[in-house]
C-alpha cells in the first residue's frame, strides 16, 4: 500500500514537472538568445524567493543582453519576450497596438469584482467599451470646470496645515504621507463631493484603506503584486484580490450614501460621481459594479500613484537647490503675471514645473516595466540583431515585456541618466529624444486615462509647497533614491524625509 501511494505521488510529480517545463525550450526552438530557466522559477529565481527586487532583475537582464534588440526570458513556466529596442517598444504600444492591446495582469471577478473591472485589468472589447464611457469625463474642459476649483481649495488647506505644523516639519516629515493626505482630499471632493479632513484626522477611512491596499511589506502583500504580473493564471486560481472585502463594502456604502443624500436634498453637481451615475442610467452595459470600480480606480490613480509622483518630484527638487531656486523663480514670475491668482492658465504656463515632474518620473517611473499579451493569431518580430536575417514569431497569448525603467536610465538614450536634470525636456539638443523615450504615464491607446487629472493634482501640490516654504532633503534621507519595490512598482528603499521652513529662511525670497 505504501509503495502504491509513493508511486502515485512520484507519477503526479513527474507529470507536473513535465507540464510545468513543457515550454522551457520555446526560445531555443526560435533560435534567439535567452536567459536559461530554473525550475520552477524561470529566469527570475531571486525575485520569487524575495532575495532581490523584480525590477532590479529586469534592469540587470537589460544590460546583460545589451547587444540584442530583444531576447527571451521565463516568468515561472511562461515564455516572455524581453524588448530592448525603443523602436520595437513603440511598435508594440502604438503602431501595432491592436496586436498587443491587453495588459498581462489579470484578476478574478469572483474574488475582486471592483479590481477586475479596473481599466488596467480589462481586456479586449470590454476595455474598449469602458474607455469609451470614461474618456469624456477627463477632458481638459471638464477638469477645468468641474475639478480645478476643488483642487485649488485643497491646496490652500495644505498650505495652512504645513504652516500650523512648521515647527515639527522642520525636523523632517515623510512627504509620502503629506502628499497622500493632499491627494485624498482632492479625490473625495472631485470624485464624490465629500469634504473630509485627511490632514488632521488620523482615522480617516480613505487613509486607512489606501494603506491597506498598497501595503507591500508583508509576504502576502508582496506575493499579491508579483503574481498579478508574473503568473496571472496562478493569480486567478488563487483568487488574488487587490481590495479587501471591507474596502469593497466601504466604497459601496459610500456610493449608496452619496446617492441617497443627493436624492433627499435634490442636489445636482457636476462631479465625477454624477457623471458615472448618469452613465449608468443611460447605458445598459454600465452596471453598478462598473460605477463603483471607476470610483475605486480614481482613488487608486488619483491618491496613491499621484502621491508617489508628488513625493518623488519633491524629493528630487529638495535635493537639488539649483532646481528649487529656478522653479520658484518661474512660479513667482507667472504668479505676478496672473495677479497672484492660481488660475488654470497660470498653472499651465509653469512649464519648468512640468519638466521637473517628467524628469522625476523618468528617473523613478511608478511602473518599472509593462507587460502586454499578444492578442493577434501570431506576431512576427524583425530580427533580434542587425545582420541576422531571421524574423521571430510569437504566438497568441504570449507576453512581451517593456522595460521602462531600464530604457529611461540607458546612457545611450539619455545623457547622464542618473542625474536629475529637468532641462533635458526643454533643451534643444535633448528634448526630442527625452520625450520620445519617456513613459511616465504609459504610451499609445492604453496611456493613463486620468493623466491630465494626475498631472494637475501633482502640479498644484508642488506649487503650494514650493511657493510658500523653503524645503530641503532631510540629512537622514538616502540620496540618490533607489528602488526596493519587490514587484513591478517603484518603491524607494527609504521613504524621503523633507524639512520645511518659512519662506526666506533657507533661500532668499
Amino acid at each position: 500500500m505504501f509503495f502504491d501511494i509513493l508511486l502515485i505521488l512520484i507519477t503526479i510529480t513527474l507529470c507536473f514537472v513535465i507540464f510545468y517545463t513543457w515550454n522551457y525550450d520555446y526560445w531555443k526552438k526560435r533560435r534567439i538568445p535567452y536567459e536559461s530557466p530554473i525550475f520552477p522559477f524561470g529566469s527570475i529565481k531571486d525575485a520569487l524567493l524575495l532575495r532581490k527586487p523584480l525590477g532590479s532583475i529586469i534592469h540587470e537582464l537589460y544590460y546583460k543582453y545589451k547587444d540584442y534588440k530583444y531576447f527571451g526570458i521565463f516568468f515561472g513556466r511562461h515564455p516572455v519576450l524581453f524588448i530592448r529596442d525603443p523602436e520595437l517598444f513603440k511598435m508594440v504600444t502604438v503602431k501595432n497596438f491592436n496586436d498587443f492591446q491587453d495588459n498581462t495582469a489579470s484578476m478574478s471577478e469572483k474574488s475582486d469584482i471592483l479590481g477586475a473591472l479596473n481599466p488596467f485589468i480589462l481586456k479586449g472589447e470590454r476595455w474598449k467599451i469602458s474607455r469609451t464611457h470614461i474618456t469624456p469625463a477627463f477632458t481638459s474642459l471638464k477638469i477645468k470646470q468641474n475639478m480645478y476649483p476643488n483642487m485649488v481649495d485643497v491646496s490652500e488647506r495644505l498650505k495652512m496645515y504645513i504652516t500650523k505644523n512648521l515647527d515639527n516639519f522642520s525636523n523632517g516629515i515623510k512627504i509620502q504621507n503629506l502628499a497622500r493626505d493632499f491627494a485624498s482630499e482632492i479625490f473625495t471632493l472631485c470624485g464624490l463631493a465629500i469634504k473630509t479632513d485627511a490632514f488632521e484626522d488620523s482615522k480617516n477611512p480613505f487613509k486607512i484603506i489606501a494603506h491597506e491596499m498598497f501595503e507591500t511589506e508583508s509576504f502576502t502583500g508582496i506575493l499579491k503584486f508579483i503574481l498579478m504580473i508574473v503568473d496571472p493564471a496562478v493569480s486567478l486560481l488563487l483568487r488574488t484580490a487587490l481590495m479587501s472585502k471591507t474596502a469593497v463594502e466601504y466604497f459601496r456604502k459610500v456610493i449608496r450614501d452619496v446617492r441617497l443624500q443627493r436624492k433627499i436634498n435634490n442636489i445636482n453637481t457636476n462631479d465625477y460621481f454624477s457623471y458615472l451615475d448618469k452613465l449608468q442610467i443611460d447605458n445598459a452595459d454600465f452596471s453598478e459594479d462598473d460605477l463603483a470600480s471607476h470610483i475605486v480606480t480614481l482613488f487608486i490613480d488619483g491618491v496613491e500613484t499621484t502621491a508617489s509622483t508628488i513625493k518623488l518630484t519633491m524629493a528630487e527638487i529638495a535635493a537639488n537647490p539649483r532646481v528649487f531656486k529656478k522653479l520658484r523663480e518661474e512660479i513667482d514670475r507667472i504668479m505676478v503675471k496672473y495677479d497672484n491668482k492660481l488660475t488654470y492658465d497660470a498653472l499651465r504656463d509653469m512649464t519648468y514645473l512640468d519638466h521637473c515632474i517628467s524628469e522625476a518620473l523618468r528617473l523613478h517611473p511608478l511602473f518599472m516595466f509593462f507587460m502586454r499579451n499578444c492578442t493577434a493569431g501570431s506576431f512576427q518580430f524583425p530580427p533580434y540583431k542587425d545582420g541576422v536575417n531571421r524574423d521571430v514569431k510569437i504566438d497568441k497569448g504570449f507576453s512581451v515585456l517593456l522595460p521602462v525603467y531600464a530604457l529611461q536610465h540607458d546612457e545611450n538614450l539619455h545623457a547622464n541618466p542618473e542625474t536629475f536634470y529637468p532641462e533635458r525636456f526643454s533643451d534643444e539638443d535633448t528634448k526630442v529624444q527625452s520625450k520620445a523615450i519617456y513613459y511616465g504615464f504609459g504610451d499609445g491607446p492604453r496611456i493613463c486615462l486620468g493623466m491630465k487629472y494626475a498631472q494637475l493634482v501633482t502640479k498644484i501640490g508642488i506649487w503650494a509647497m514650493i511657493s510658500n516654504f523653503d524645503i530641503v532633503l532631510n540629512e537622514k534621507s538616502k540620496y540618490p533614491i533607489k528602488n526596493a519595490g519587490p514587484s513591478f512598482i517603484f518603491v524607494p528603499e527609504d521613504e524621503p524625509l523633507l524639512n520645511f521652513y518659512k519662506r526666506g529662511e533657507i533661500y532668499s525670497r
